[in-house]
């Protein structure tokens, strides 16, 4: 009986271990963060939804590098990211979250996309930033797709709303490895601006688990508490 409950215990942890691990790859405008220890984002450590997994190291790779480092600034992951926007800026003053300053421009030409290449097959979802400085009401049109979404920009430098300082486009599917790529436009729509910049900040994306993994994730716990059931009875 032992030996059934060890087996049924090895195959209940199984799919645990073999799970497939989460990718987390975050990509900072140049001069920013590029370096490990910075959190709070949300697509980042601590953020509903997102990094789950309570990832406190979580490095940037700086835009227009060759990085590839997963957010734990140790792993390769072969993904990069092409950037087309040249003008960079830092606004000067600190900003309370390292991440909105300095930025990049892509408000001047418009239209410009920037693509996450070698991507592995798997759902993700993608987190936008876009704050410029210190500056209100210059946000940003992103199109990822057949969707488009707005920033707007407040030019608080002190939190994460969304729609304000960043988007998110959710369950974004690559049936194989490939490149997932996302257009910056300027939004001469947001109230009261003048002259609007369409600011990137930086970019995360974040790999959902499949819902064959949650399948067998789930299953796997369920027998583990039948093998628990099963020992108590044996110990009377």
């Amino acid at each position: 009986m032992k030996t059934i409950i060890l087996s049924a215990l090895a195959f209940a942890l199984a799919p645990l271990l073999t799970a497939h691990a989460q990718i987390i790859v975050n990509f900072d405008a140049p001069g920013g963060l590029g370096s490990p220890n910075y959190g709070g984002a949300p697509g980042g450590s601590g953020a509903p939804g997102a990094d789950s997994g309570g990832v406190t190291d979580e490095y940037w790779n700086p835009i227009g590098s060759s990085g590839d480092l997963a957010s734990n600034g140790s792993t390769h992951t072969g993904i990069t990211f092409t950037n087309t926007i040249g003008s960079s800026f830092n606004y000067g003053s600190p900003s309370p979250i390292t991440l909105f300053n300095p930025y990049l421009d892509g408000g001047g030409a418009g239209g410009q996309t920037e693509t996450l290449n070698n991507v592995p097959a798997g759902t993700y979802d993608v987190y936008i930033y876009s704050q410029n400085g210190g500056f209100a009401d210059r946000g940003g049109k992103f199109t990822l797709g057949s969707t488009t979404q707005y920033v707007s920009n407040d030019g608080d430098q002190s939190t994460f709303i969304e729609g304000t300082n960043y988007t998110e486009f959710t369950n974004v599917k690559l049936t194989a490895t490939g490149s997932i790529s996302f257009t910056i436009d300027a939004w001469h729509g947001v109230a009261d601006s003048v002259d609007t910049e369409a600011d990137l900040n930086g970019v995360q994306l974040v790999e959902l688990p499949e819902p064959s993994t949650w399948a067998m994730l789930f299953g796997g716990m369920g027998l583990l508490l039948v093998v628990q059931r099963l020992r108590r009875k044996l110990s009377l």
